[in-house]
């Protein structure tokens, strides 16, 4: 089962957290169709570091998950 990019956006229409790595991902030209990669790799890392959220990562740690 493949996951899905989370909702991109808050309730309130301001960027999430997500939105902010899938802007990051395409700023660093990786193509829309290996996004979702990314993103399910990430909620691994996450699942894995229960209960820290995104915001709470650095990049390097992510980094050092792929």
């Amino acid at each position: 089962m493949m996951s899905t990019i989370p909702n991109p956006r808050r309730e309130d229409g301001s960027p999430s957290n997500w939105d902010r790595y899938l802007d990051l991902l395409a700023h660093r030209g990786v193509p829309e169709r290996m996004r979702p990669w990314y993103v399910r790799r990430v909620e691994g890392c996450l699942k894995a570091r229960r209960p820290v959220s995104l915001s709470q990562v650095t990049a390097e740690e992510l980094a050092g998950s792929l």
